[in-house]
């Protein structure tokens, strides 16, 4: 690089593994005094998870991957648009992402008892992104029928159709 000059180039963080990450990225150069230019890197890792199948559970299923989700990833879908629960509440306890792409309902089976869709845990980060929340139904003292969450919600361009809570708060 000429004196005075400049040089933009990128660095990729592409780590092979979840969790915190750091590098050091040096640079070798001609200029006595400065030589290498050092540059401190860190990063997270995360891994994606493809829900693949729209049953309740069982593998492929949203909630296989919070079962097997660690903090950080982000759950997408591959060739799924409607995910009906037919046993329970998902339970998010982790800090994901649930990204629902061109949309995803996740829909609580009418006939199949009472309960909300999802119970987000208390002291994680959740991020919901276009899903269509369906059909979530309390009754008695318990409240959030869409969603019950005791920490830190990030909603983006999501959908809340029927839910409902008897007590209060039907969302």
């Amino acid at each position: 690089i000429a004196a005075s000059g400049s040089l933009t180039f990128t660095v990729e963080f592409d780590p092979s593994a979840t969790g915190t990450r750091t590098a050091t990225l040096s640079i070798a150069n001609n200029d006595a005094d400065e030589n290498p230019y050092n540059f401190d890197i860190t990063g997270y890792g995360a891994n994606g998870i493809e829900v693949t199948s729209g049953s309740d559970a069982g593998a492929g299923t949203l909630r296989q991957a919070l079962a097997d989700a660690c903090d950080g990833d982000e759950i997408t879908f591959n060739g799924v648009s409607t995910i009906t629960l037919t046993s329970a509440e998902l339970t998010v306890d982790k800090d994901v992402t649930i990204n629902g792409g061109s949309g995803v309902t996740i829909q609580r089976n009418t006939t199949s008892g009472n309960f909300r869709i999802f119970d987000i845990n208390s002291s994680n980060t959740v991020t919901l992104k276009y899903l269509t929340i369906k059909d979530g139904r309390l009754t008695g003292s318990d409240d959030g029928a869409g969603i019950h969450a005791a920490s830190d919600l990030v909603v983006e361009n999501c959908v809340f159709e029927s839910n409902v809570a008897t007590d209060d708060g039907g969302g």
